[in-house]
Parts: structure tokens; sequence; C-alpha cells
């Protein structure tokens, strides 16, 4: 498990901002009750392990998704699971 670092709580913070007041608040907790797991090496993806939740049915839906500020030539996403709690952010680079 790991720490997120300044820019991808940065990302993920402008995503949760522009949701609904609940789902806001349902995802900041999560977020503050979060254990990371690096998937990849890049650290282009790292899931969410939220303590006593398992999700009741696999997949996951994009709750939003930020670009690339300034001079930073990327894309985030974040997913929740299927019951609509905090699963996983996805960055990516844009084809250029």
């Amino acid at each position: 498990m790991t720490e997120l670092t300044d820019h991808e709580l940065k990302a993920i913070n402008l995503i949760i901002a522009r949701l609904a007041p609940l789902k806001r608040d349902q995802m900041l907790a999560d977020l503050a009750a979060a254990e990371i797991e690096v998937l990849l090496a890049d650290r282009s993806m790292l899931r969410f392990h939220l303590p006593g939740h398992v999700p009741s049915s696999p997949g996951q839906t994009p709750l939003g998704q930020v670009g690339g500020q300034g001079d930073e030539l990327l894309d985030v996403v974040l997913f929740e699971d299927s019951d609509g709690r905090l699963f996983e952010v996805e960055r990516t680079w844009p084809e250029l």
C-alpha cells in the first residue's frame, strides 16, 4: 500500500469537487479512509481499498475525468464500484 502523491490527490479532488453534494461527501469520506494499492509500476492505475467494504458485484463506473493542467499532458479518470464507493483511478496520456 502507498500514499497518494500531491499531483494524484489534486486530480482526484478536482473530479470529486464536481460531484453532487451527497456523492462528493461519500467520495471524500472514502478517500480519507482508503488504503491505496499501486496496480502498475508507473502509478497509472491505483486501486482504493476501503476497510470493511467488499463490492457486492464486479464492475466499475467512471465518476469523472480531468484533463492535464498547463504543461501536463495527461487525463485522469476516477471510478466508483458497483456500490457507489471509491474504487480506482487511472491516468492516461492522450495521443498527440
